[in-house]
């Protein structure tokens, strides 16, 4: 089609000057002509595409009156070529800027923070009974008019809030439970949260449980209960376990009588108590002591001091006395101790007039009877 377009207009432009020598090349470089127009048709590869239709470059050989062509007339040919590449380029670049420049910059989706818009947006509406982030979105997701949405709980209540703007634009709320959400928010939590994991987050920072020290908190948490008749910190901590609100539990012995108390808390949130025979737990904690509390072992720990399990083991005995040969336990000397050990039916053999009975009940008649007084009184030693 090219070629014979060629032909053509040199054809007519023979005519129209009466150049012979026109019509000679005409008749005899067919083949030439025909080979030329593949390798024009080759370079331009699509030619629409570059604003160079076949008849135009038919034309500008056909104005050379058919000669032969020259190479400074190839080069012409292959110069308007690249001048109207490089017009097809830069319009298509101002094409796609001009698409950019229309199109918005996509704002990052807020996906689990607090909110801290500065505006007044109310809520769209305040869903009830939903427990989870996960469905505080699904009402989101069937509210048209819903582009976030607020979750967490708050006194106990767990709280959901949609809103028709974006998240960054939710205002900070009066609690800093509360968690704003993105609509097209992915993986967003299915967690119902706790006292200890207010916001119903996936991942929250691993504490360690605090197991057997004094409170020391500095809040005003109370206990959410305070069962009767647990002897033991184990039966505490089942008291605990049996309470869907109990995060921890304080026991030990104050004054003669097992206390067991049961806090909504952490344990390290407890507040510094009354006395400091008490000892707190979080609910996680294995190992709880099953020992019943005494007057020399107020906290019901399992081990003590007067135990001598810890102490060293010396030529007298396994009850922890120092002793001149012992080698697999800790050197008495310096800062430490020395760990005495107990008098289990042995003549007294102290100093005279060194001290006094505290009380001599009557009625008595067996060691395991006195010992019940001396255990229910907390002055009593022996």
């Amino acid at each position: 089609m090219f070629a014979n377009n060629v032909l053509w207009l040199c054809k007519m432009n023979v005519r129209c000057t009466g150049d012979s020598s026109g019509e000679v090349f005409y008749k005899m470089k067919l083949n030439s002509l025909q080979n030329l127009s593949l390798i024009l048709i080759t370079i331009l590869i699509l030619p629409s595409q570059l604003f160079v239709p076949p008849v135009s470059l038919a034309f500008l050989l056909a104005q050379s009156h058919c000669r032969l062509l020259s190479s400074s007339f190839i080069t012409k040919i292959l110069k308007y070529i690249i001048i109207m590449q490089s017009f097809t380029t830069i319009l298509a670049a101002s094409a796609l800027i001009a698409t950019v420049s229309g199109s918005p910059l996509q704002a990052r989706a807020t996906c689990g923070s607090a909110p801290s818009g500065s505006g007044s947006q109310t809520p769209l509406s305040q869903p009830t009974g939903v427990t989870t982030a996960a469905a505080c979105q699904a009402q989101c997701d069937d509210n048209t008019s819903c582009l976030s949405f607020v979750f967490g709980m708050v006194n106990n209540a767990d709280e959901c809030m949609l809103y028709s703007c974006a998240a960054a634009s939710v205002p900070k709320q009066s609690s800093t439970n509360l968690i704003v959400y993105d609509k097209a928010c992915t993986s967003v939590p299915a967690v119902v949260p706790t006292a200890s994991n207010p916001t119903g987050a996936n991942h929250k920072l691993a504490v360690r449980d605090t197991c057997g020290s004094a409170p020391s908190g500095s809040g005003s948490q109370t206990p959410l209960s305070q069962p009767t008749g647990i002897t033991t910190a184990a039966a505490c901590q089942a008291q605990c376990d049996d309470n869907t609100s109990c995060l921890s539990f304080v026991f030990g012995m104050v004054n003669n009588a097992d206390e067991c108390m049961l806090f909504s808390c952490a344990a390290s949130a407890i507040p510094t108590q009354s006395s400091t025979n008490l000892i707190a737990y979080d609910k996680a904690c294995s190992s709880v002591p099953s020992v019943v509390p005494t007057a020399s072992n107020p906290q019901g720990l399992a081990t003590g001091s007067s135990s001598g399990s810890t102490g060293n083991t010396g030529n007298t005995g396994s009850t922890g006395n120092p002793g001149s040969t012992g080698s697999t336990g800790p050197s008495t000397t310096g800062s430490q101790h020395k760990v005495r050990r107990n008098t289990c039916g042995g003549a007294p053999s102290g100093p005279s007039n060194n001290a006094s009975p505290i009380a001599t009940p009557s009625n008595i008649n067996s060691v395991d009877a006195c010992k019940a007084q001396c255990q229910a009184d907390s002055s009593c030693k022996s």
